[in-house]
């Protein structure tokens, strides 16, 4: 037997080295991970690796986001931002949002553009 099937591949299961709220965003390898329910620190923690989030984003001239584009997150505004700004990638935005709006989608852990042959 080459392998078993254990689950959709769209959340883990880890053990938790520090307490966590739903919601929160962790690094997950070189992408991210979404908390599902809080757990406290040594408890066993769900987190989706797959799916569209919405996220706060800065407002102002030149935050405006498009269909597509590669985003990564900062650990401490808690915002998207560029990726070449950012602590972790993210993914990519699935509907695009003007300067003035305040959260965005994002598909998490899709790969970056250049990523894709």
């Amino acid at each position: 037997m080459e392998s078993t099937y254990h689950n959709s591949g769209r959340s883990i299961r880890f053990t938790a080295t520090q307490q966590y709220e739903a919601g929160d965003v962790i690094a997950f390898g070189t992408g991210t991970a979404i908390i599902d329910a809080a757990v406290a620190s040594g408890g066993v923690a769900n987190a989706t690796i797959q799916g569209v989030f919405e996220f706060a984003k800065p407002t102002g001239v030149g935050t405006a986001r498009t269909l597509g584009e590669g985003v990564g997150f900062d650990t401490t505004s808690k915002q998207i931002a560029d990726q070449s700004g950012a602590d972790q990638y993210l993914g990519r935005v699935t509907a695009a949002v003007s300067d003035d709006d305040d959260f965005v989608l994002v598909a998490i852990n899709m790969p970056a553009a250049e990523s894709i042959a």
